[in-house]
């Protein structure tokens, strides 16, 4: 007499299922911000937003590329802009359509680089 037994092991399907990302409340927000000079809130409150000024004409450039290597590292995807010895990063969720922990880390990592 045989018996068939059933794997409890997931299937990778269900265990590749990414993680949702949610949102922070405004005061989860402000909470970071506090913690982080020179990071703003966008206009819309969808973003945070930090400008850095340059003196040397190349360290924009070098700079943004810092930015987006580390970046590419954590998943994230900044917008990064530069113009005239100043660079901005915009960090937002978009799934999440807001401000999440992912951004406040970035913002933290970022802030380590300038």
């Amino acid at each position: 007499m045989s018996t068939s037994k059933q794997s409890s092991v997931p299937s990778r399907e269900n265990s590749a299922r990414p993680r949702a990302v949610t949102r922070l409340k405004p005061e989860r927000v402000q909470d970071g911000l506090a913690k982080l000079p020179s990071w703003r809130q966008s206009r819309d409150g969808k973003s945070l937003v930090r400008t850095f000024k340059f003196a040397d004409e190349r360290a924009p450039l070098a700079f943004a590329e810092l930015v987006l290597a580390l970046a590419a590292k954590g998943g994230h995807q900044p917008a990064v802009t530069i113009q005239s010895g100043t660079v901005e990063c915009k960090l937002t969720t978009q799934a999440a359509g807001g401000i999440t922990r992912r951004d406040l880390a970035m913002a933290r990592r970022i802030s380590t680089l300038g």
